[in-house]
């Protein structure tokens, strides 16, 4: 639960599936960024030792595919009225969570 930034087990159960699917792919996302490390420490290694030039990667992306990070933001083809949507219903979920906050 930490690793989603989410104190305790109670938070979990107040949230929408939407709001918990929201941290996880922000999770995802920032473990990608902590592969890319490791994905460029491999690269170097690989190419420093020159054993077998043919059989080397030529980039990175040869070693293991990360989508956050290669192309800079995940492309989830939704349509710019599905996004707008999208916030509104999280305008009006946010609007009632603070109106049950405050009774």
């Amino acid at each position: 639960m930490g690793e989603l930034g989410i104190p305790t087990l109670e938070d979990v159960y107040d949230m929408t599936m939407a709001e918990f699917n929201l941290r996880a792919y922000a999770y995802r996302r920032q473990q990608q960024w902590d592969w890319a490390k490791f994905r460029m420490v491999a690269y170097w290694a690989v190419r420093a030792f020159n054993i077998a030039p043919k059989s080397m990667p030529k980039k990175e992306n040869d070693i293991i595919q990360l989508p956050f990070v290669d192309e800079g933001n995940d492309k989830s083809g939704l349509s710019p009225e599905v996004i707008d949507r999208f916030k509104k219903a999280q305008e009006l979920y946010n609007k009632q969570r603070k109106l049950k906050q405050i009774e």
